[in-house]
């Protein structure tokens, strides 16, 4: 909140006619106002307004030094704080994100040094230090105070080789975030580095066209801010956009085993939602079904914000918590199902056949495969209908004992 002291304007002190209420004026903000004439001194305002008894309450902000008694009980009944911190880039109008840069290499102190070993050999390009951390179990995607992660730093300050050795001895995901959304890829686009930004689009889990809080790509970074060399990482994000994007199979639950290819349109962040819009499901029915992961013994339904490719690659953790089976026998793949949500009154509605065929079809899976209990009764009518689909009506001639 900006400083501000209640005042009267010193005309009113020269003639009753002109007397105001009551004035707020900010001592530390410069305007065009004549000091001499047109403005008193915050001492002076305090003065006034005791004298003319123009206000009831005086709120002062001490972080603006303007000599006033603050011993006075009654003004430090009003602005008593117990911690001041002072934004340094006050008063310089509006803010040039590029002059905003973390701290040097040399500024950071002992205790975050001590505390976060692995970010600090990363942000210094020690590799030694950095394959000594990660054998000893250090985690590259832990973020420090600031939310930055070791990775952020070495692209920050445009160490390759150190970005090569986490990404490969740590296994560090390219689109780790920091808490504004930015990626690897944003730092190193933004500060114009194209030997960090090369390795990093080289990563199969990279995502391209990644988006912060702001909205921003790494493209946008690059081209706004223009640093070190940043036209040719401009060259590079722009030609990796016009590649074609990696693909991922969704596999269909049917008696034939069958898929649809889909692109991974964000890379490692592609969501559910995503693959979904690409799905070309009977209009109106979308709601019917959703993207599961599943393995031999066990099988997730996903939310629309899920990240498919981040689930299975954490496949052998997810297996370890929720189940007693061996991680290695578990081998995860993408299905289109019926949503676990869906209420039979809802699926007794359908009437678009494409959908009613997948529906039928999963069905079938799952009671042969004894995934769904059913009475003999219910297997008899779901062979009849099988058989009505396969073969058509019955007719005499064609279909006799034997036939099969």
């Amino acid at each position: 909140m900006a400083a501000a002291v209640a005042s009267t304007s010193s005309h009113s002190l020269s003639d009753e006619r002109y007397k105001v209420k009551v004035h707020v004026t900010n001592p530390v903000y410069v305007t065009e106002i004549s000091q001499s004439d047109s403005r008193c001194s915050a001492e002076d305002a305090l003065k006034h307004m005791k004298t003319y008894d123009l206000c009831d309450i005086t709120v002062i902000n001490p972080v603006f030094h303007c000599e006033l008694p603050f011993s006075d009980p009654e003004i430090n009944r009003f602005c008593s704080v117990d911690h001041v911190v002072q934004n340094h880039f006050y008063g310089l109008g509006i803010p040039n994100y590029e002059r905003i840069t973390p701290p040097s290499e040399t500024s950071f102190s002992k205790s975050w040094v001590d505390e976060f070993p692995l970010h600090s050999a990363a942000l210094e390009g020690d590799i030694p230090r950095i394959k000594q951390l990660l054998s000893d179990g250090y985690n590259p995607h832990q973020q420090d105070k600031e939310s930055w992660t070791p990775i952020h730093y070495s692209c920050w300050y445009g160490k390759s080789e150190t970005v090569k050795v986490i990404l490969q001895q740590g296994r560090c995901s390219p689109t780790v975030e920091n808490e504004n959304g930015s990626t690897p890829l944003h730092f190193a686009a933004m500060r114009g580095y194209p030997k960090v930004v090369q390795l990093l689009l080289a990563h199969q889990e990279i995502d391209k066209g990644a988006l912060d809080k702001d909205g921003k790509t790494p493209l946008h970074l690059c081209e706004e801010c223009r640093q070190n060399e940043w036209e040719a990482v401009s060259k590079l994000l722009r030609d990796a956009m016009r590649r074609p994007a990696p693909k991922i199979d969704v596999h269909l639950l049917d008696l034939d085993s069958s898929h649809v290819v889909l692109d991974l349109v964000s890379g490692n962040n592609t969501t559910v939602h995503q693959l979904l819009r690409q799905l070309d499901l009977p209009n109106g029915c979308e709601h019917l079904f959703a993207i599961w992961i599943a393995s031999k013994n066990l099988h997730l339904q996903m939310r629309a914000e899920h990240k498919p490719l981040l689930h299975m690659k954490s496949w052998d953790i997810i297996v370890k918590q929720l189940t007693n089976y061996k991680p290695e026998a578990e081998k995860p793949r993408l299905y289109l199902r019926r949503d676990a949500r869906l209420a039979l009154s809802v699926e007794n509605k359908v009437k678009d056949p494409q959908a009613i065929k997948l529906l039928f079809d999963e069905c079938l899976v799952n009671v042969l495969k004894s995934m769904y209990p059913a009475t003999d009764e219910d297997a008899i009518s779901l062979a009849a209908i099988l058989m009505q689909i396969i073969y058509g009506d019955y007719d005499s001639k064609k279909h006799k004992s034997g036939f099969l």
